[in-house]
């Protein structure tokens, strides 16, 4: 989590806008199209010291393997 934040935030504000983005109640999260979790041996417990995990749909969109859009985000749960 941290190798990535460093890679992809420019600035102070760009860093603090991003770690947001991984709360638990974040949609990327709440809709695993990334999951974080610790490495194996790991005795941090921070958000920053996560490892993070992309789901395969959004790797191949990514990718441009022909995969819409729609088959990337799931569809929200509906209540009974």
């Amino acid at each position: 989590m941290d190798l990535a934040m460093r890679l992809f935030c420019r600035s102070d504000r760009e860093w603090r806008s991003a770690r947001e983005q991984f709360t638990s109640q974040s949609p990327l999260i709440k809709r695993k199209i990334i999951q974080l979790y610790l490495p194996p041996n790991s005795t941090a417990r921070s958000l920053l010291s996560k490892a993070m995990c992309l789901n395969d749909k959004a790797v191949n969109y990514m990718l441009n393997e022909d995969v819409p859009i729609e088959k990337l985000i799931p569809k929200p749960r509906t209540r009974k």
